[in-house]
Formats: C-alpha cells, sequence, structure tokens
C-alpha cells in the first residue's frame, strides 16, 4: 500500500494487523533486481537538465518554486510511506534485501526527490536565482527530509501502526495531493514570462511525461 492507496482509502488489513498496515510481500531476488532496475531509471530523467543549466551557467527559464514544491511532494509521500510500511522495513532484518520490493515505490519516490533536491541546489548555485533571499528559501525546503522523515520514523517507533501513525500519513499524503496539483504550475507561469524556455531542457520533461505513462500503464 503506497500513500496514494492510502490517500485513496484502502486500509485493507491482510496482515492481520488491527490498524492496516502493509503486509510485506515475499518477491525471488530476480523480481527484486528488476523492479531495482526500472527504479534506477529515474536518475537519467533529470540528466540532460543538470547538463542544460550546468552549460548554460544559469537557471534561467527555470522555477524555483516547481523544485521546491516537486521536493516537499517527494518528501510527505516518502514519508507517508515510512509509516504505512513500517512492517515492511522491520522485515529487511528477516529476509534481507528481497524486502526492497515491498518498498520499490518509496524508493523510487525518494529517488526522485533526491535528484530534484540536487537539482535545486544547482539552481541557487547560479544566476539568476542566486540571490541571498532565493538561497535562504531554499534551505528551508531543503531541511525539510530531516524533519519529516525523523517525525515519521519517530512516530513508527513511538507507536508502530497504530491510529497516530495512518492519521499523519493520510495527513502526507493529502498534502502531497494538493502539491502535485500545483507543482507545476510555477514553472508554467516562469516560461510565458520570460517568453522563452531558457536553461528549461525539454529531453528532460518528455522523459517524465514517458516515465509517468509508463507507470500509469
Amino acid at each position: 500500500m503506497s500513500a496514494a492507496t492510502l490517500l485513496l482509502g484502502n486500509h485493507s488489513n491482510s496482515s492481520g494487523n488491527a490498524t492496516g498496515c502493509s503486509a510485506p510481500v515475499p518477491m525471488s531476488s530476480v523480481g527484486v533486481g528488476i523492479g531495482l532496475w526500472f527504479v534506477s531509471c529515474t536518475v537519467p530523467v533529470f540528466l540532460p537538465q543538470f547538463l542544460a543549466i550546468h552549460r548554460a551557467r544559469s537557471s534561467a527559464g527555470l522555477s524555483i518554486s516547481t523544485a521546491i514544491v516537486t521536493v516537499l511532494l517527494g518528501v510527505v509521500n516518502t514519508s507517508a510511506d515510512v509509516l504505512i510500511k513500517w512492517d515492511q522495513l522491520q522485515q529487511c532484518g528477516v529476509v534481507g534485501w528481497r524486502c526492497v520490493y515491498d518498498l520499490l515505490d518509496g524508493l523510487n519516490i525518494a529517488l526522485l526527490t533526491c535528484c530534484v533536491w540536487l537539482q535545486l541546489l544547482q539552481m541557487v548555485w547560479y544566476p539568476p536565482n542566486n540571490g541571498s533571499g532565493t538561497r535562504a528559501v531554499a534551505a528551508a525546503a531543503l531541511c525539510t527530509p530531516i524533519v519529516a522523515l525523523g517525525s515519521a520514523v519517530g512516530v513508527s517507533l513511538v507507536a508502530p501502526c497504530s491510529d497516530t501513525s495512518l492519521t499523519l500519513a493520510q495527513a502526507l499524503a493529502s498534502a502531497g495531493a494538493l502539491f502535485a496539483l500545483v507543482q507545476y504550475a510555477p514553472q508554467v507561469l516562469e516560461t510565458y514570462r520570460c517568453k522563452s524556455a531558457g536553461s528549461l531542457s525539454i529531453a528532460s520533461y518528455v522523459l517524465q511525461a514517458i516515465g509517468a505513462v509508463g507507470v500509469v500503464i
């Protein structure tokens, strides 16, 4: 059960746990390896954008707001996954690396968030987004993973798979849905304002679109 599933209200209790935390799903090493390969495909999606900014030595045309909202989206969804998949995380000590299969969606979100986190650092390194005010806002956003993930782990340690942890996961998933709704609006406005793509990589967005279609299919 992912954060998105939780948001849709699926609290199935296949593990017998009274609170409805997700139950571990057995999977062969081959299945885990294939899943990890697909997750690793997240990284090349961002390479064209990294290269575009590096070559131009500029982050003109890129929206800091979209990058920040994307980081927040990933953080809240990853934190929600920690809360609802605490049982699977604990199973890693029993079944070894095969437990990763249950965590692939969370790993994918976390890896995507790390890529955007690094991209945000690159954006505030180059002009015109390298002002002190912009860097301060970006720094605050970059600290959110520590706070959010720390809170999720803390709640899970104190009250694993409890009503409190699932309620918090529901709240985080709801926040993630709101972030997803407005995620790209600032970038659209920035592109319209600049009347140019600037350092924005069309290739990265095309790859993201293809990846999104693949996930849906």
